[in-house]
């Protein structure tokens, strides 16, 4: 789940289009939502297998809470943008561990690109 300031308190939940039945993955080059677009960094994928997975609820050795998520594979990065190119302020991200499968956690490192240039 990705929260942002700029679309007044919106939630993305990656809920929308068919979300993926129980126990299964299904693989995408972009992923848009309300507005925004969360993709692998670099170029798009144009072929399969891609980076980008969204993962049903109940997926055996994946974190559950009942809902769908994003995965990226294990060490990508990925990117998010406003489909109309304009800036926005995400104020929170909910993050489960990669895999139930491996035991040690991993850090994670944001980078936010501000609209007139320069980056935190």
């Amino acid at each position: 789940m990705i929260s942002s300031a700029a679309a007044m308190g919106l939630t993305l939940t990656f809920e929308e289009n068919p979300v993926p039945a129980s126990n299964t993955q299904v693989g995408f080059s972009v992923y848009d939502e309300s507005g925004f677009r969360i993709k692998p960094l670099g170029m798009i994928e144009t072929a399969t297998p891609f980076r980008l997975r969204r993962t049903g609820p109940a997926s055996t050795g994946f974190p559950d809470n009942g809902t769908a998520f994003l995965q990226l594979a294990l060490q990508d990065s990925f990117e998010m943008t406003a489909l109309d190119g304009s800036p926005f302020t995400p104020t929170s991200i909910d993050l489960a561990e990669y895999s139930t499968a491996f035991t040690m956690p991993s850090s994670v490192f944001f980078t936010g690109y501000f609209g007139g240039g320069g980056s935190v």
